[in-house]
């Protein structure tokens, strides 16, 4: 409804100006063939130029608001018409640069995650933060963790974390812990799969467990990520992974 209101408004000038000035310059008052002095003097005005006085006038009146019309209509209608049916498109500006940038945003690129813990309770043999670390400048979708002990072969967790956005994510809750941990951590998302392994060592007289981790890549040899506590391997020696 609105683009037909438009094209009316538009078309007012020629619908309205174009008929006036033809019937102007081809009719007088009394006897319907004058010219456009008569009409200025019929509205009050009683000097007119004499180029207006001039019998030309009436033809040249009528050929200039034709040509006017036209240049209205091409400039009002021609114009939108061209770039609708015949100017070409700009050319796309994204490269397969940008691209990949958007598909490492969707995917989660190179980033990974690793779990870890920390605020340790040697007396109720506990930890109160359960933290997931991420790597990496992309966030990570679908995120699945599953916590397997390698001392017993079962698991203790299977977590679907989702949106792993931020440096860390916070989970809720305590985790309860043994004197000796050896644990494989799996992780799986948007962007594929990789394992952690996370060993800890009760220290009474630190009044925490000291960790060993490392994170393996997809293909399961890539070290991606490694940190060892300095006292875990001063007070047990240098970390046997995978044990």
């Amino acid at each position: 409804m609105r683009d037909w209101i438009k094209a009316a408004l538009q078309a007012l000038p020629i619908a309205i100006g174009l008929p006036v000035v033809l019937f102007l310059a081809s009719v007088k008052p009394e006897d319907a063939a004058s010219n456009l002095a008569v009409w200025a003097h019929f509205l009050g005005f009683s000097q007119v130029p004499a180029w207006l006085a001039n019998p030309a006038a009436d033809r040249h009146a009528m050929v200039s608001a034709i040509v006017l019309s036209v240049i209205y209509a091409g400039a009002v209608w021609g114009i939108p018409l061209y770039h609708y049916f015949w100017a070409k498109p700009e050319p796309s500006k994204t490269t397969p640069a940008s691209n990949k940038e958007i598909e490492k945003l969707v995917t989660g690129g190179d980033a990974f995650c690793y779990f870890a813990l920390y605020y340790f309770d040697v007396g109720k043999n506990i930890a109160r933060n359960i933290v997931i670390v991420k790597e990496g400048k992309y966030p990570l979708y679908d995120v699945r963790m599953r916590v397997t002990d390698l001392d017993t072969h079962k698991d203790v967790a299977n977590i679907q974390l989702g949106e792993v956005n931020g440096p860390a994510l916070v989970l809720s809750g305590v985790w309860s812990l043994k004197d000796t941990i050896n644990y494989r951590v799996f992780f799986s998302a948007r962007n594929g799969m990789w394992h952690q392994d996370l060993l800890l060592r009760k220290l009474t007289k630190k009044n925490y467990w000291p960790a060993a981790t490392r994170v393996l890549g997809r293909d399961g040899r890539t070290v991606r990520f490694e940190n060892v506590d300095p006292m875990f391997v001063s007070e047990f020696g240098p970390p046997k992974w995978g044990q």
